[in-house]
């Protein structure tokens, strides 16, 4: 597919769309490859999300035990925060994206 991970998420998507469209088709072959292929890049992608996910996680010192204001501190570079908070949001919603897709074809 694509080792940009965006891209992929939004070309699965597509193909997850393409696949429910195409269930009014007799061409059994056809949807059962397109299934298989949808499938198979969804394993692939939500593997690759959860663990960047659980990365990112680990160094937000995922779960959080302590006051908010300790948090912050335990962050090995308080410049970098933003820029994890970032990562943290584009992952979630590529996450949501996948299971919205998985969702319409599941």
């Amino acid at each position: 597919m694509t080792n940009n991970v965006p891209e992929a998420a939004s070309t699965l998507v597509s193909m997850a769309e393409l696949d429910i469209k195409l269930q009014e088709s007799s061409c059994t072959h056809l949807l059962g490859f397109m299934r298989a292929t949808v499938k198979f890049w969804h394993k692939i992608l939500k593997d690759r999300l959860t663990s960047d996910f659980e990365e990112i996680l680990a160094q937000l010192h995922w779960p959080f035990i302590a006051p908010p204001q300790s948090q912050t501190v335990g962050l090995s570079r308080p410049a970098t925060a933003p820029e994890i908070y970032s990562n943290l949001e584009t992952l979630f919603c590529q996450l949501l994206k996948l299971q919205t897709s998985y969702l319409c074809w599941s």
